[in-house]
């Protein structure tokens, strides 16, 4: 869950950044030198490990990084020969010094075993600026250093019901060795509730080289509980819970949610003007004559349109009580796709992601897929975010269901997270 948070967070920054550029705010071009860091290095130029044997020599290879108010990220500066830099036990109360230099490069040798905090402090004249290196010193393979992940991902405070066992999803990460555990070999797991929804307890208990027992109390929630009309046992239950809870979906009550009932336009676009941020955004015009001002959707319609995410049913109408279809949920994915990519491009960020049509079967009724649609229901279908239906059907034209879009929006989300290396 935290994980969620975390990358609608940063879905959120990119658009805005990217809604401020659209509307022609200009940010101004300067470094902002009290928004700075200093980061550490090994001799390879990788980050520092989590463990290191006792009396280690360590070479720190420091690098000065300034916000850049332009780009909006940070960026490096060089260090200077002139520069000195100081090295201290954040541990200790009156932060005890490890290691004193200048430039770039500074050494110091770990003598006692434990957990080390070093914090580095880097003068150039007046300026003062500061940076932090955590890591564990000894062989140690105590659970209390780990942490219980869902699927490998997130931490575990809370989980979602989706009416499976959680059990079998949990891993076990150890951050001062930076490895998973092997569940069998360096650890077994139990649950008091496997599935819930409720309190359940994880407990987990050290084998081998690893000592110790890590217990973890954690909520097992079904937000589509308080709808009358969502069965619990049901396919689509932990989609719907998913959206429910990054709050891409609602109810169409307080007691309904309808999950067989059609998506129209109107909601289709909200919910993808949701995961897009674009409820942040100003308000800006449009050209829809059936586009109410002050409707629920009408934000969302002016900014999908305008950043050709999602297109009128003429050039005067919107059409937004219309009901959507499969193929047409696949094409506006698709130009999400390409949104984030351009944007993720604009903003310096090497990730590239595309959604590969290539490759596969095709469905049945494939002749019966809009040429124009074709390329991204079966880009979609290749990413993990659509299904077909019983015997190789797609059902291009037929109407996307609230549950389906809630399954399909849950898939797209995960697909980003795993594509996007900056979430």
């Amino acid at each position: 869950m935290k994980k969620m948070k975390r990358w609608m967070a940063l879905l959120l920054g990119i658009v805005l950044c990217v809604g401020m550029i659209s509307v022609g705010a200009a940010a101004k071009e300067s470094l902002d030198w009290s928004d700075a860091y200093i980061a550490a290095y090994d001799e390879d130029g990788d980050p520092f490990k989590s463990v290191y044997a006792e009396g280690t020599t360590f070479t720190y290879y420091l690098k000065l990084f300034v916000w850049d108010t332009d780009s909006e990220r940070y960026v490096a500066q060089e260090i200077r020969d002139t520069d000195a830099v100081t090295l201290y036990d954040e541990n200790v109360g009156e932060q005890e010094v490890l290691a004193q230099g200048t430039g770039r490069v500074i050494r110091w040798t770990a003598d006692k075993e434990g957990y080390c905090a070093v914090g580095i402090k880097l003068a150039r004249g007046n300026q003062l600026f500061y940076g932090l290196e955590v890591y564990q010193i000894g062989d140690v393979y105590e659970m209390e250093w780990a942490e219980v992940l869902f699927e490998g991902n997130y931490v575990v405070d809370t989980l979602l019901y989706d009416g499976k066992s959680f059990l079998n999803r949990l891993t076990v990460y150890h951050y001062p060795s930076n490895t998973f555990l092997r569940k069998g070999v360096d650890y077994n797991i139990k649950m008091s509730k496997s599935k819930g929804p409720g309190k359940s307890v994880i407990t987990v208990t050290g084998l081998g080289k690893c000592e110790g027992k890590l217990v973890i109390d954690v909520d097992i929630v079904s937000p589509s509980a308080r709808f009358s009309d969502v069965n619990q046992k049901k396919w689509y239950v932990g989609a719907v819970n998913f959206a429910l809870e990054s709050k891409l979906l609602s109810g169409v009550s307080k007691t309904a949610f309808d999950p067989d009932g059609h998506m129209t336009r109107a909601m289709f676009v909200t919910v993808i003007g949701r995961l897009l941020g674009l409820g942040e955004l100003p308000d800006i015009g449009h050209p829809f004559i059936d586009v109410e001002n002050g409707r629920y959707y009408t934000k969302y319609v002016a900014w999908a349109t305008a950043l050709d995410i999602i297109r009128g049913t003429s050039n005067s109408t919107f059409s937004p009580d219309a009901y959507i279809t499969r193929e047409q949920v696949c094409t506006i994915i698709d130009r999400m796709t390409d949104f984030y990519s351009d944007m993720l491009d604009e903003l310096g960020y090497d990730d590239d992601i595309e959604l590969e049509s290539d490759g596969g079967m095709r469905f049945f009724d494939h002749m019966s897929i809009s040429s124009w649609a074709r390329e991204s229901v079966y880009g979609c279908r290749n990413a993990g975010i659509v299904s077909g239906k019983p015997n190789n059907i797609f059902d291009p034209q037929g109407n996307a269901s609230r549950a389906e879009v809630a399954t399909i929006m849950k898939n797209y989300v995960y697909f980003l997270s795993d594509n996007i290396a900056v979430l």
